[in-house]
């Protein structure tokens, strides 16, 4: 996820210089074997170790991913991908296959921004979309499982191993679903509209509980080293079938893309430490910190807490809610406001710095709706809503032009 952070950091801050900053390669000293272990032989073979500069980096990444799929055009999960239980055998990873999708239509964006700036890159830019493009039809084509004739119902495959098994599909005699690729297929723009709603639903249905979303279902029973460790882990532990508190913001993000407010603010509110305060007694960790997991539903202690502070999940869930439910979030030249909330609140009023300057919104929800803007006074003068390109609903964007902003928004 280095390509996305970098190019937020972009938008966030506008220093696009930022990207011509030169820096060098964390394995530019190791041996010749060592690269090849690392990168495999021909990648290691055409490695400059040369020091480059930031965006040179990032184009080195998504090409890195592109040379390294297996035999059904999915990304290798080389070690493994983000669940580091789930090694696949050297297999085939829907979640790097959508991530790097993600990843480069992020480029794609810096790359137009740059060329805003006066920079050359149209054939850069064509080569990324082709790429982008290619990569997605890989994952639409092979990773979609259906569960019903006319395949509408159904989810996408978590991944292969090393011997073309496949992993979490939606047919055969045990279905089984996984949590922590879903919702990037939905993020990363891969997903048709029906095939998102298909398997969010799915997600839904098959691995919400009152304690958050679980990683897996049904867990693993028996040990198959094809998968990997995650097969020897005991059921409703961490990585086979706990909540694992990290990827749950995801659907959140992913269900405020479709419009569904209600269910993304269901997921968030699920998660949060306050909420189960009353429940000490079950949960048994700090009701002000995230935990790694919770026990799953396959476990004696369902709801019990572990390895509190040991989570990524504050940063994914503050940005779930800041940047996709109040939908206040950075472009490259402007601020995006397109909230997604749940259809009882009747508004909301926040904050935002950006680039130095202050942006004061207040939204307003007078037909208990979850996302779309049908008004918008700026500074109070009316601003024509855009249509978003990604969701299709209309939103407001707001220019990058060194002034504080009074906004006023109205869903409908």
């Amino acid at each position: 996820m280095a390509v996305g952070a970098v190019c937020d950091w972009v938008a966030e801050t506008g220093q696009l210089s930022f990207l011509d900053e030169i820096v060098g390669f964390a394995d530019s000293d190791a041996d010749a074997a060592t690269r090849a272990a690392v990168l495999g032989p021909q990648a290691a073979a055409q490695f400059d170790p040369a020091p480059a500069s930031v965006f040179a980096h990032l184009l080195r990444a998504v090409q890195f991913t592109a040379d390294h799929v297996g035999a059904h055009g999915i990304a290798q999960g080389l070690r493994a991908d983000w669940n580091d239980c789930l090694n696949l055998g050297g297999g085939e990873s829907a979640l790097v296959s959508f991530l790097h999708v993600w990843d480069i239509r992020a480029l794609i964006g810096l790359t137009r921004a740059l060329m805003a700036d006066g920079r050359d890159l149209a054939a850069l830019l064509s080569r990324l979309e082709a790429m982008a493009t290619a990569a997605a039809d890989a994952c639409e084509r092979v990773l979609w499982d259906t569960t019903d004739a006319d395949a509408t119902q159904g989810w996408y495959l978590r991944g292969f191993t090393a011997d073309g098994l496949a992993i979490g599909p939606a047919s055969g005699v045990r279905p089984q679903i996984f949590l922590e690729h879903m919702a990037w297929a939905t993020i990363a723009g891969v997903a048709s509209p029906q095939r998102a709603r298909a398997s969010l639903d799915a997600v839904h249905d098959r691995l919400a509980s009152p304690w958050g979303l679980h990683l897996v279902q049904p867990c693993f029973t028996q040990p198959d080293d094809r998968i990997g460790f995650v097969t020897r882990v005991y059921p409703g532990v961490k990585e086979n079938g706990a909540i694992f508190s990290h990827p749950n913001a995801w659907p959140i993000i992913a269900e405020t893309m479709l419009g569904r407010g209600d269910r993304a603010f269901e997921y968030w509110d699920a998660l949060q430490p306050c909420r189960q305060n009353d429940l000490a007694d079950i949960r048994r960790a700090e009701p002000y910190v995230y935990a790694q997991f919770v026990y799953g539903r396959d476990h004696a202690l369902f709801g019990r807490a572990e390895n509190p502070w040991l989570t990524g999940s504050a940063g994914w869930m503050y940005t779930a809610a800041t940047r996709y439910i109040l939908g206040v979030r950075p472009a490259f030249d402007h601020l995006v406001v397109d909230p997604c909330i749940p259809s009882g609140w009747d508004g909301f009023r926040v904050e935002r710095t950006w680039r130095g300057r202050r942006f004061s919104i207040e939204v307003r929800n007078p037909d208990g709706v979850c996302a779309g803007v049908v008004q918008a006074i700026v500074d109070g003068r009316a601003t024509a809503p855009v249509r978003d390109e990604t969701t299709g609903r209309t939103i407001t964007v707001l220019p990058a032009d060194g002034r504080d902003h009074h906004i006023v928004i109205t869903l409908g």
